[in-house]
């Protein structure tokens, strides 16, 4: 939030705090997020007058909610700019599931380019929901 450190944002994951919610931090504070924005139902931003029951941060409650499993089945995998990703979703006897595994790649693009001291920027992370 415009003003505020990171530590005085509250980021809840479906009511789960998330301590440390960025990838990167050593890069202005962190720009790429640990959650895969195509697993995201909706979010919920509020910097100002929020009720006690998110504690004591100062800045502001970022709330997402990740997106319900669907009941059908679907593989595949993506490369993106930054990073390059796995995911699963389906449904079994017991409910639905869905699985999502990203791998930052911006280390193998830098050895590439032959960049010596560069940064290792290297990250992973891994979502799954079941219902």
């Amino acid at each position: 939030m415009r003003g505020g450190e990171h530590d005085q944002v509250l980021v809840l994951l479906d009511v789960l705090e998330l301590n440390d919610p960025f990838h990167l931090k050593e890069i202005n504070g962190g720009g790429l997020s640990i959650v895969d924005v195509s697993l995201i139902d909706g979010v919920e931003l509020l910097t100002g007058g929020f009720p006690a029951e998110y504690g004591d941060r100062r800045s502001g409650v970022f709330n997402i909610k990740s997106a319900r499993p669907p009941s059908s089945h679907r593989w595949g995998a993506g490369v993106g700019l930054m990073n390059i990703r796995v995911f699963a979703r389906g449904s079994s006897a017991r409910g639905n599931w869905m699985v999502s595994i990203r791998r930052g790649y911006l280390d193998v693009v830098l050895d590439l380019m032959g960049e010596e001291n560069a940064p290792r920027l290297t990250y992973c992370d891994a979502l799954a929901k079941a219902e």
